[in-house]
């Protein structure tokens, strides 16, 4: 058997950059491997929304028996403490073993709400979740806009990006793990950050065999092309493009320039917003070259000065 070594960037670093890391054999999913160490250097700064993204990663390894470790550099400042505040650690299998040490009592447990630029992470379970989460998505990215207006309509497309994005998981999440949503500011883009992610099949594993029952046009066309579609285009596994949460979101953050970002097991997009909508010409990156993850992983990222 192998062990498998994951080093993160000595840098700031998304998902792209991610996605290099874990790429190269063997994958830490593969069956040859049992024990995976994810190295985590004293400068690595993550965005939100790789964390949750790490989050899913490290429990579902765990969830398939491998031998997980998380092993810090530096405890007291950088990354540990980032994740701490964010509430990495209180939604991290405790069978993960954290190294130099596991925080006894978390700075989220301390802290949490205290920041009114960011929503710490939140577990989303198939069997519910808090129903106080959508307000606080939004009320913290509408204060964030120094146009009260802006702000007040800024808030009310976090809500309904994350609404939809919920109904994602719902629907084709597939498991008993727990997804994941945050909120984060970034105040030197002048952006906000909404994350989700769920470890489940992926929303094109249940939605392609719809397609293929239907007989539908789409049913055949690749991961890459059929995701563009079904953000472009509203394809659902109803018909009906107002069932396709991802659709809906897309349109609701178009209005606010937000970039989006969007993971699927072998599958990574990034969409550029243009005056026209989220143009073909604008995907910045395929299907069939990254290692594989469960689950659908979301980042919108909002700007603040639309």
């Amino acid at each position: 058997m192998a062990r498998r070594i994951i080093r993160l960037p000595d840098r700031w670093f998304g998902g792209q950059e991610l996605d290099s890391v874990l790429g190269g054999n063997p994958s830490p999913f593969s069956k040859e491997v049992d024990a995976v160490e994810i190295q985590v250097p004293k400068s690595c700064a993550l965005r939100i929304g790789v964390c949750i993204r790490l989050l899913s990663m490290a429990n579902q390894l765990n969830a398939i028996g491998k031998q997980v470790t998380i092993s810090f550099e530096e405890s007291q400042t950088g990354a540990m403490t980032y994740l701490d505040r964010m509430g990495f650690f209180d939604n991290l299998h405790e069978n993960v073993r954290v190294l130099p040490d596991r925080p006894t009592i978390t700075a989220r447990s301390r802290l949490g709400g205290t920041n009114l630029g960011l929503v710490e992470i939140e577990p989303i379970a198939l069997n519910g979740y808090d129903r106080t989460l959508p307000r606080r998505l939004s009320d913290t990215a509408a204060r964030m806009h120094t146009s009260n207006e802006v702000g007040r309509r800024l808030g009310d497309a976090v809500f309904t990006v994350f609404s939809e994005l919920i109904g994602n998981v719902y629907e084709h999440s597939g498991t008993e793990l727990i997804g994941f949503a945050a909120l984060q500011s970034y105040t030197n883009s002048n952006t906000i950050e909404l994350a989700v992610s769920d470890s489940g099949v992926g929303i094109l594993a249940t939605l392609r065999p719809a397609l293929q029952q239907r007989r539908h046009q789409y049913a055949q066309l690749d991961d890459a092309e059929l995701l563009y579609r079904v953000i472009t285009e509203g394809v659902s596994r109803t018909g009906d493009s107002y069932g396709c949460g991802l659709w809906a979101s897309a349109t609701q953050a178009l209005a606010f320039g937000a970039a989006l970002e969007i993971r699927l097991p072998d599958c990574r997009m990034n969409f550029i917003p243009m005056k026209a909508g989220y143009d073909k010409g604008t995907i910045a990156e395929g299907a069939h070259r990254l290692p594989h993850m469960e689950g659908t992983h979301v980042c919108f990222d909002f700007r603040l000065d639309r």
